[in-house]
């Protein structure tokens, strides 16, 4: 995800919690909509790695390379490092291609390919991708199933805006800080008086500063 679309993206939340949330202040409404961005996003990355899949299926021809490095690289668009298999190998076309597969290389598939070693690889010539062929056998047999989460965060999400709606959060004008009252008007919950929510939400602001400068 590129910097400007963080920033449109970003924008877009912001204006959804002023215009939105804010005006639609039902604690069930806010949770539903938090479990939804959630699993929409899952289903975003999901989107991703599915259409490469499906090159991968449609243009993939198998092919041996031999392992000529391997590292670990930890990239700032993830929290998850990369297991990359650096690859040597003689496409159809009698081509010499040096290449990387990564991102999708699970920890047990990095481990059970030595250096020097021969492996089955699927080359998709068109994208210039590269995967193991046991990633892309895992890959074939797993990945529907990563959309049970994205549906099990929206059932979540479901279940607060049926059961917590009688909730209704406020703002304190003027500051970050909000209160929640039931349906009779009576406060449960107020940031403002709570010192631990109160600290979450400086480290949280000053998480994001830096994060912001970090870029």
């Amino acid at each position: 995800m590129t910097l400007t679309v963080e920033i449109i993206l970003f924008i877009g939340l912001l204006a959804y919690y002023y215009f939105v949330l804010r005006k639609y202040n039902s604690l069930g409404f806010r949770m539903f909509s938090l479990f939804s961005f959630v699993a929409i996003a899952v289903v975003y990355w999901w989107y991703q790695d599915y259409q490469e899949l499906e090159s991968l299926k449609k243009n993939g021809v198998f092919i041996e390379g031999l392992v000529t490095k391997k590292y670990v690289e930890h990239t700032k668009e993830s929290s998850v490092p990369d297991n990359v298999v650096v690859l040597n190998f003689t496409d159809n076309k009698g081509e010499t291609i040096n290449a990387e597969a990564r991102e999708m290389t699970s920890k047990e598939e990095y481990a059970a390919v030595p250096i020097g070693q021969k492996v089955l690889i699927v080359y998709d010539a068109a994208k210039g991708t590269v995967q193991l062929k046991t990633t892309f056998d895992r890959s074939l047999h797993d990945f529907n199933y990563i959309l049970i989460f994205p549906g099990l965060l929206f059932l979540i999400g479901l279940g607060c805006l049926i059961f917590l709606s009688r909730f209704k959060v406020h703002a304190h004008e003027g500051t970050a800080y909000e209160y929640l009252t039931d349906e009779n008007g009576k406060v449960v919950l107020d940031d403002n008086h709570s010192e631990t929510t109160r600290t979450i939400k400086k480290i949280n602001l000053v998480s994001k500063i830096v994060q912001a400068f970090a870029k």
